[in-house]
């Protein structure tokens, strides 16, 4: 199916909005961002039909490309050529020089439109995916078509080169990630193991890992050097909306990922970690890139407008949801508060919690503690006898949660008389020596929250 046109909202200039910079200009969706090399400039392909140069110091539009191309689907800079290819919904790629604005090379030969481009390392050849289902390589210079890559059965979405010039990966609407060998022009690998379509492929520095975004609503990781079928190394899972770009991190040791719904998240390769939530826009992510010293972010929107987002330390936000009866309301606090000094220590997550304290008045609250528990990464209970109790938690909050981290805030018995409401099939937190936090004074209560802090980062670090 060819791509589907949002509405955007038109303007012009740059604005301070909820991420530290708004670039505002397209009339249409933005289907694709590149950060140059030097990380001052940046380029973007959208739905209005047009290409954009912008000065990411300033916010200022440096110049404008096309008009009449029909949907631009893909950009890519030529490295130390002040060059950049673009590929439409027209089935045309193009070659455009950055500081004329004019048009050097028409490539043609498609037959639906182009929705990948990409550039290889020495800047001499070019590839193309399509609409068609081909991965064609081009020379850059003539537009001449030198290869035809067929075996996908759905739209080549994504395409990155390989550092070695040698090799290239694809993603396609036929849920496969496929490995080519350029020179011998052969299909080397194939992945599978997306249940829908893949939408953004990233290679890892090495070569031999590769990183994939599916609207399946995962990001995997790939080993490349195993078998023809390649090796899943990890599955990342958080998205609730179909993931539309990927990258990796300079380092090689965290990726981002960004989805329709608009949220951005971050992922450890290394240990195959959720770092947790780093924002979330109205409007869908088109695409994503990481800028070259991995501080920031350019994020193409469904809105028309391009957000930079700082990565800094690059902590992932982790959302929890505290859930407990109003009648522990001075003890839950009195171990929130332990807990929230040491969640502001965390190396390596910022952490933002949510209770219904923050409903506003007027609002519709069952509405609200839904979205809430919907967003959150993890439900933090704080169990009793009155938290048992409470119908509205046990049909309402409790079924609804992704992870939780129940907490014996009182003394509550598993011995059958109790209505633990599923708990008594989950590791309840106690101390050490078995006991709740009621039960505890003193220093006591202290050494209660570092032994909880210490098991929730245990989780967090963990796959799954």
């Amino acid at each position: 199916m060819p791509p589907q046109v949002p509405t955007g909202h038109p303007g012009t200039g740059r604005q301070t909005g909820p991420w530290p910079e708004t670039l505002i200009g397209h009339q249409g969706g933005v289907r694709s961002v590149a950060v140059l090399p030097d990380g001052r400039r940046a380029l973007s392909g959208s739905e209005d039909q047009t290409i954009r140069l912008w000065d990411l110091q300033t916010g200022g539009e440096l110049r404008r490309f096309g008009g009449g191309l029909g949907m631009v689907l893909s950009v890519a800079a030529v490295p130390n050529q002040g060059q950049m290819l673009s590929g439409s919904f027209d089935r045309l790629m193009r070659l455009w020089d950055l500081d004329t604005g004019s048009e050097l090379v028409r490539f043609e030969g498609h037959t639906e439109w182009i929705e990948a481009v990409a550039v290889l390392p020495e800047g001499r050849w070019v590839l193309s995916g399509s609409g068609d289902r081909t991965m064609r390589l081009w020379d850059l210079q003539n537009g001449t078509e030198l290869y035809r890559f067929e075996g996908h059965t759905g739209t080549i979405s994504s395409i990155v080169a390989l550092p070695n010039a040698q090799r290239a990966l694809s993603g396609s609407h036929d849920s496969t990630v496929r490995l080519w060998d350029l020179e011998s022009r052969i299909e080397m690998r194939r992945l599978d193991g997306h249940q829908a379509g893949v939408n953004s492929v990233a290679v890892l520095s090495g070569w031999v890992r590769a990183l994939s975004g599916s609207a399946d609503r995962t990001v995997r990781l790939w080993d490349l050097s195993r078998g023809a079928r390649g090796a899943e190394l990890h599955r990342f899972e958080g998205h609730v909306s179909p993931v539309t770009s990927v990258a990796v991190f300079p380092d090689g040791r965290q990726a981002i990922s960004g989805s329709e719904d608009g949220a951005l998240r971050l992922w450890n390769l290394e240990t195959g970690a959720a770092l947790g939530e780093r924002g979330r826009q109205p409007g869908g992510i088109g695409s994503l890139a990481v800028f070259p010293d991995g501080r920031q972010v350019l994020i193409g929107l469904s809105d028309g407008t391009l957000r930079l987002t700082d990565i800094g330390d690059s902590k992932g936000v982790i959302r929890y949801f505290v859930s407990f009866s109003r009648t522990d309301k001075r003890l839950k606090e009195n171990l929130l508060a332990r807990l929230r000094s040491r969640f502001g220590a965390a190396k390596n997550y910022r952490f933002v919690g949510w209770e219904d304290s923050e409903i506003e008045v007027g609002s519709d609250w069952h509405e609200e503690i839904q979205a809430a528990i919907a967003k959150s990464d993890f439900g933090l209970l704080f169990v009793s006898p009155g938290f048992l109790a409470n119908p509205y938690i046990s049909s309402y909050e409790l079924p609804n949660f992704k992870r939780i981290v129940p907490v014996a805030l009182e003394r509550i018995a598993f011995d059958g008389s109790m209505d633990l409401r599923g708990l008594e099939r989950r590791q309840v937190f106690h101390d050490r020596d078995r006991r709740a936090y009621q039960e505890l004074k003193g220093s006591k209560r202290n050494d209660f929250a570092d032994q909880l802090f210490a098991k929730i980062i245990e989780m967090l670090d963990r796959k799954d």
